[in-house]
C-alpha cells in the first residue's frame, strides 16, 4: 500500500463557490467529471426521510435525507447541522446513493452558534463521509478549526482480494490552515479505484490510497461535532484524467 501526502501544492485550479455557476463542473487533479449523479443546492426545501430507527444504524431506506443525530434545518441558502451532545456526540445527515468512482464537491462552513447545551470539547468540524450501503464508514474529508484533513476511516475489517484488511483509521494527510468560522470553503473529493484526492478551495491536495476506498458506496453523509453548514453539493461520475501522472509527480 502506498500513501501520498502533499505538504503544499497549488495548481492553476479555479476556486468555485457556485455563485450562479452551478452547472460548471469542478476543476480536478486525478479525474475528469463525467455524468452528473446528484445536484442539491439546499436553497429550496429538500425531502427528509421519515424513518429514524437506529437498527441497524442508520438503517436502510430508499430516498430522502435521513437525520440520524442532531438538528438539521435549511438556513442561509444551505443546510445546517447542530449537535445535541446529550443525545449523541455528533450531528449526522445521510443520503442513500449508489456510487463508485466519483467527484464530490460541496461548500462547507463552520458555524459559531451559541448552543443551549454545548459539548464538553471546544472543537468544531464539517465532515463529508463515504459509506457502504449498510452505513459502515469508508473514507472522509474534514474541515476543522485547525485545518483540512482526509483519511480512510475506522471501518469494518474484512478480506479483500485475498488480503485481510483491518478496521483501523488511516490518515492520508492534514494541512494546518487558519480556518475562519462563518466563512464558506469548497471541498472537492475525487475517487477512482483505490485512490482518493481531496482539496480545499482547489488547493492543499491530500492524496491517499487504500483497498477500502475502492469498494462500492451506498450512502453519502455529512457530519459535525458542533455546528456546520453545507450547500451546493454536486456528485459526478469520475473518469480517468490522462494528466494525472504528471499532476501526481508534481505533488512529491
Amino acid at each position: 500500500m502506498r500513501i501520498f501526502v502533499a505538504t503544499f501544492f497549488s495548481l492553476a485550479l479555479t476556486v468555485l463557490h457556485f455563485d450562479g455557476m452551478a452547472d460548471e463542473p469542478p476543476k480536478t487533479l486525478m479525474t475528469i467529471p463525467g455524468k452528473l449523479l446528484l445536484s442539491e443546492s439546499f436553497d429550496k426545501p429538500i425531502t427528509f426521510a421519515t424513518s429514524t430507527t437506529r437498527q441497524p444504524h442508520p438503517g436502510i431506506w430508499s430516498e430522502g435525507w435521513r437525520v440520524m443525530n442532531g438538528k438539521w434545518t435549511q438556513v442561509d441558502g444551505g443546510i445546517r447541522g447542530i449537535v445535541l451532545p446529550k443525545i449523541y456526540p455528533a450531528a449526522t445527515l445521510h443520503l442513500p446513493l449508489s456510487y463508485q468512482d466519483v467527484v464530490i464537491q460541496v461548500d462547507v462552513r463552520l458555524d459559531d452558534i451559541p448552543l443551549d447545551e454545548p459539548p464538553e470539547h471546544n472543537s468544531n468540524s464539517a465532515k463529508i463521509v463515504l459509506r457502504e450501503a449498510k452505513a459502515a464508514h469508508i473514507a472522509s474529508a474534514q474541515l476543522g478549526k485547525s485545518g483540512f484533513s482526509a483519511a480512510k476511516d475506522k471501518t469494518q475489517s474484512r478480506e479483500l482480494n485475498g488480503k485481510m484488511i483491518d478496521d483501523k483509521e488511516l490518515a492520508f494527510g492534514k494541512h494546518s490552515l487558519a480556518v475562519k468560522q462563518g466563512q464558506w470553503y469548497t471541498i472537492t473529493m475525487e475517487v477512482i479505484g483505490e485512490q482518493m484526492v481531496s482539496t480545499i478551495d482547489g488547493q492543499n491536495p491530500i492524496v491517499g490510497s487504500h483497498p477500502i476506498v475502492g469498494i462500492p458506496k451506498g450512502i453519502l453523509s455529512f457530519g459535525t461535532s458542533r455546528s456546520a453548514s453545507y450547500r451546493n453539493l454536486r456528485v459526478y461520475e469520475a473518469l480517468p484524467n490522462p494528466e494525472w501522472e504528471k499532476n501526481q509527480a508534481s505533488l512529491k
